[in-house]
């Protein structure tokens, strides 16, 4: 049994033990305290660049708003003759027309075979191409999609594709 006094000894221990202990599961957001605060996380942060396919079928016709809420914020913008054209990460590309997003450029093809089913990566999985030579696969009219070309790369592989959504 414990008598009053080494209670009264354990006592200040026991605090502190519980103190370190709470600080560890929630840290301090003092910024005088370095190494024991994470950074919180900023509201007006965009989402990260999603992994893996990207699917085209949400980007086409959306604003630079709605785009940027799919694949975060663009790396850079330009004025051009046809609209706006911003760059975002994973090698996309994409032209606003009229403040949508029409045109559209996806190079990040993760290494893939040039081939028709490539065209899986951007989210047409089975459509069938019109036309294929040594250079490039297009389809007319797939998946809601005004025209599509697959390039082939310098390396033999998928190069990029480029994609009109709406206009020629």
């Amino acid at each position: 049994m414990t008598t009053k006094a080494s209670r009264a000894r354990l006592a200040p221990l026991l605090a502190l033990a519980l103190l370190a202990a709470c600080s560890r599961e929630q840290p301090s957001a003092d910024a005088d305290s370095p190494g024991t605060a994470e950074a919180a996380p900023d509201v007006g942060a965009t989402p990260a660049a999603p992994s893996g396919p990207i699917d085209v079928h949400p980007l086409a016709g959306q604003t630079e708003t709605g785009v940027a809420a799919l694949l975060g914020a663009p790396q850079a913008c330009a004025d051009v003759a046809q609209g706006r054209r911003c760059t975002y990460a994973r090698g996309v590309e994409i032209v606003y027309i009229n403040g949508m997003a029409d045109h559209m450029v996806v190079a990040d093809l993760g290494g893939a075979p040039f081939e028709a089913a490539t065209i899986a990566r951007i989210g047409l999985a089975g459509a069938e191409p019109q036309q294929a030579d040594a250079d490039a696969i297009r389809w007319q009219n797939a998946g809601g999609m005004r025209e599509i070309v697959l390039e082939r790369g310098a390396d033999g592989r998928a190069g990029r594709f480029v994609i009109k959504a709406m206009t020629p």
